[in-house]
């Protein structure tokens, strides 16, 4: 059985078993408890570039409406976003996806939900077409009616 066991097993190429390998997509999530401060921002992102993520899906932002916009630009060269943040408050909200410039081709629709969830629809050759989804549901039990609002809109 072969199983990584370190790093550097993730970073071997796999060779293509047929003669017409398909694209490789990267998709990766992360929950960074806050995308307030520069310097970490900058780390997640050349981290994400480093290990060529594709697709870079974020929660917890704590990010607002505002702050996000600049967020936004900060990053643009790199990743295009998406932001969802929460209209009355920030702290334990706000999710993103993040995208690299090659694959914002092929969004066709995004929406979100009071930074609560994002979703980013992408369309492809043959027809194909994926709905890629970061979700920050409430972890207080308090919440719980809040959670089940939005569990019962996204199914």
């Amino acid at each position: 059985m072969n199983v990584p066991t370190n790093q550097h097993s993730f970073n071997k190429q796999n060779t293509p078993t047929s003669p017409n390998p398909q694209p490789i997509i990267s998709i990766a999530t992360h929950n960074i408890i806050s995308f307030t401060d520069y310097t970490k921002r900058l780390q997640i992102v050349n981290e994400s570039l480093s290990n060529n993520i594709d697709i870079l899906g974020l929660c917890e932002t704590n990010l607002t409406s505002k702050q996000s916009k600049f967020v936004k630009k900060e990053i643009l060269p790199k990743y295009n976003s998406y932001f969802s943040s929460s209209t009355n408050k920030c702290k334990g909200t706000g999710i993103a996806i993040l995208l690299k410039p090659s694959m914002n081709a092929h969004v066709i629709r995004s929406k979100g939900n009071n930074g609560r969830y994002i979703y980013v629809d992408l369309a492809f050759k043959q027809r194909v077409t994926i709905r890629i989804f970061q979700i920050y549901l409430h972890a207080n039990p308090k919440d719980i009616k809040e959670r089940e609002n939005i569990q019962n809109e996204l199914l």
